[in-house]
């Protein structure tokens, strides 16, 4: 499954969640967005 990320969007706070694709919210120290950056970081090598 490929992430895509169409459009980066702030809004006022950090609660230390973010916001993915489908709308959920998850905490920025997940186990889902440590992945999601291993993959990405991968793509860019």
């Amino acid at each position: 499954m490929m992430v895509r990320i169409d459009r980066v969007v702030t809004r006022g706070g950090d609660g230390g969640e973010t916001s993915l694709g489908d709308g959920s919210r998850v905490r920025k120290d997940s186990a889902r967005i440590e992945a999601i950056g291993a993959v990405d970081e991968a793509n860019a090598a």
